[in-house]
């Protein structure tokens, strides 16, 4: 079943998958873990922080720090929440997407 749906004046299609009982974006092919990595770096950078700085502070190792700003680690919510506090921004910021994206 496919519907419409208004954010803040933004319309998106949606269709309900009855296999998995979910409302799923027709944009599903998004890589979000990508997303999330881009904008980690990207205010890391704009910070002028480098990736130990930041692990250290997040507490995660410097490896999977990177891994996560290439989009090949899937961070918790612990991780994600303790990321968009050093890095002063709301954990929704860190998955928000730019025209780039």
């Amino acid at each position: 079943m496919l519907t419409n749906f208004s954010l803040n004046g933004h319309y998106s299609s949606l269709f309900y998958s009855r296999q998995q009982g979910a409302l799923l974006g027709v944009s599903k092919e998004r890589d979000w873990s990508a997303v999330l990595g881009a904008n980690v770096r990207s205010r890391r950078k704009a910070l002028r922080v480098t990736q130990e700085e930041l692990g250290c502070r997040v507490g995660v190792d410097v490896r999977y720090l990177s891994g996560i700003e290439r989009g090949q680690e899937n961070p918790s919510l612990r991780v994600i929440m303790a990321l968009s506090q050093t890095l002063g921004c709301l954990p929704a910021d860190l998955l928000a997407l730019t025209w780039s994206q």
